[in-house]
């Protein structure tokens, strides 16, 4: 039946606007079927018989309420038919058994003219208001030939009748005033939506004319990441070849045979120390390449804060002392114990104080642990070169180290940094630094751990 040319309402072409019209048919047959015994019963109160009018309004009621329980099952346009052929089929045999085509009779077939409209579309009112008229003009000439009696209806009858009509065409006003509500605010949707569809056009023509310049853009950012990829390459090739070229200079300097055993030991530590140098810069582009590719995981144990500053006091005092500097360490959880991964937070502890360090030359490194709330904080202060406020946003971006000029002057590969951003962010912490230039750095690691025994 959806095919069918009758149906010319829009409202059935979206599931919202079949939704309205259901709720529409479901309250007038709600309200049909609730007034069609009232009438019955005020019928019998005015001392009627029980007659074939009220046997079609029986039949009428019992046709709605079965087709209630079909427009809940979905049945929307197909009830929707029946409603309205239905209800007209019992209006005129109820005028041809009773007044012929009187008032009543003509304010209910405009009643079914306007909710075939509503509901189905003009066409169908159009066929119902031609059938109204058609059965007008036959009982008009049968009452004329004589064929038709018609009963005369008292004014209480009347008046029953008319009540009727009034609560049907109130309710039909009432979900009509919704449906176009409805209408109004599908309306304004569909504008809104081409409003939208407007301005996205208007950002297209915008990217368009925008789009050399972004090309020019993207160019020389790909231009400047090869660059800087070159620097940290020359770099990182740098950082190698100095402890390799140690290693093998002091090697064939103890193969000499001139060489003394003091001067031979003395060229073992150097080569123990190139080694070690080598060593940490192979691990440093492990790490950096674990972070890159995710390949990292958490080993959670017990530890205590005094195992962190022991470990860092083991790396780093004799650096201190030999450089003069004063390396402080404070606790301010007295050794409270945490549970999280103590190798990962060690690594970036000990890069920062293996930092600062390394840009102090003269004054102190102040290592603090603390508490917030459910995280463990750990500051690292220094009193050495600081660094310059345009260089501030770049330090934890690897290749940016490269090109800063910081390493160069100072040994490293510029890599510790990026590994302790990679690693904070893994554990879902958060690393700061504030710093100005000539006036030392401060560099803040916050991480959320479990205190065991809360």
């Amino acid at each position: 039946m959806e095919n069918s040319g009758f149906i010319s309402s829009k409202i059935y072409s979206d599931a919202e606007g079949r939704k309205t019209l259901t709720w529409m048919l479901r309250i007038m047959l709600i309200v049909s079927i609730a007034i069609i015994p009232v009438i019955i019963l005020l019928r019998h109160f005015s001392h009627h018989p029980f007659s074939a009018t009220d046997a079609a309004m029986v039949i009428l009621m019992s046709v709605f309420i079965v087709s209630y329980f079909f427009l809940r099952k979905g049945n929307l346009l197909s009830v929707s038919f029946f409603f309205i052929l239905s209800g007209w089929l019992a209006m005129t045999f109820m005028a041809a058994r009773s007044a012929g085509i009187r008032d009543v009779s003509v304010i209910g077939y405009i009643v079914l003219i306007f909710l075939a409209t509503l509901f189905i579309g003009y066409r169908f009112a159009i066929l119902i208001a031609f059938l109204s008229l058609l059965s007008s003009w036959v009982m008009a000439i049968a009452e004329y030939k004589n064929f038709l009696i018609p009963y005369k209806d008292t004014p209480i009858e009347y008046a029953r009748d008319f009540t009727f009509f009034f609560v049907l065409f109130t309710t039909i006003i009432v979900i009509f005033e919704a449906s176009f509500r409805y209408s109004i605010n599908r309306i304004n949707k569909e504008l809104q939506e081409r409003i939208t569809a407007e301005e996205k056009l208007s950002a297209n023509e915008k990217r368009l004319m925008e789009s050399n310049e972004e090309l020019l853009k993207a160019k020389l950012k790909a231009e400047e990441s090869d660059r800087l990829k070159t620097a940290f390459l020359q770099n990182i090739s740098h950082e190698i070849r100095t402890p390799m070229n140690g290693i093998i200079g002091f090697s064939e300097l103890i193969r000499d045979s001139d060489t003394d055993d003091s001067r031979k030991k003395e060229y073992f530590e150097q080569m123990s120390a190139c080694t070690f140098q080598l060593a940490a810069l192979v691990n440093d582009l492990i790490d950096i390449s674990k972070i890159e590719a995710g390949d990292i995981e958490l080993s959670i144990s017990d530890f205590s804060t005094g195992d962190i500053i022991k470990k860092g006091m083991t790396l780093f005092s004799a650096n201190a002392i030999e450089k003069g500097l004063d390396l402080i360490f404070e606790d301010e959880t007295d050794g409270r114990i945490i549970r999280s991964d103590e190798g990962k937070i060690c690594q970036i502890v000990n890069n920062l104080i293996g930092n600062a360090i390394k840009f102090t030359s003269k004054g102190w490194v102040k290592v603090t642990i603390k508490r917030n709330f459910n995280c463990l904080v750990v500051a690292v202060l220094d009193s050495g070169i600081g660094i310059t406020r345009e260089h501030l946003n770049l330090i934890f971006d690897r290749f940016r180290q490269a090109e800063m000029g910081l390493s160069r002057p100072y040994g490293g590969a510029g890599l510790g940094l990026a590994i302790v951003s990679g690693l904070a962010e893994f554990m879902k912490g958060t690393i700061a630094v504030e710093s100005e230039q000539g006036k030392g750095s401060l560099f803040t690691f916050s991480v959320p751990v479990e205190f065991p025994g809360e």
